[in-house]
């Protein structure tokens, strides 16, 4: 995955969500960081970082790095197809308008999602059909046509 994450909306608003973090199974993931709240006065964000947990259990943690006005970084994939509720965070360290460090905002939380990457294709498995629903029974019906008639009816390579 390569994506973009921004953080406008859920930096100053805790209840929300970031978008799902997708990715691919055993693939890595590439993410740029962006709208991180601007300097102010001497208040400013010094680091930013993504902790990701993956459906395996795994968690990583990885730096940024500030390129371009955006926080960039790229870290390792996971083999476990899964989903993991609030599974990435956003964070962020700085220093105050104090000149106090401080470390941990959270500048958003969201779910993480790993996908199958792969796809198998079995010569002797009997192809899928879409089904579509008529409203009453069609004429001519075709593989996957329903209709309820007093009762589902599906109609197969077999009949009704």
């Amino acid at each position: 995955m390569v994506g973009t994450i921004s953080v406008k909306e859920t930096a100053r608003n805790s209840n929300l969500p970031l978008q799902p973090f997708f990715t691919f199974a055993s693939a890595p993931s590439h993410v740029r960081i962006i709208d991180v709240p601007k300097q102010l006065g001497t208040w400013k964000i010094t680091s930013v970082s993504v902790e990701v947990t993956y459906p395996d259990g795994t968690s990583i943690i990885t730096p940024c790095t500030l390129v371009g006005g955006c926080w960039s970084c790229t870290f390792d994939g996971c083999a476990t197809v899964g989903k993991v509720q609030n599974g990435a965070t956003v964070k962020a360290d700085g220093i105050d308008e104090n000149g106090n460090n401080v470390n941990g905002y959270v500048l958003g939380k969201g779910d993480v999602i790993v996908l199958e990457a792969g796809f198998d294709v079995d010569p002797d498995e009997e192809q899928a059909a879409f089904m579509r629903l008529y409203s009453s029974t069609p004429d001519d019906p075709k593989i996957g046509a329903m209709v309820d008639d007093g009762g589902w009816m599906v109609y197969t390579s077999d009949g009704w």
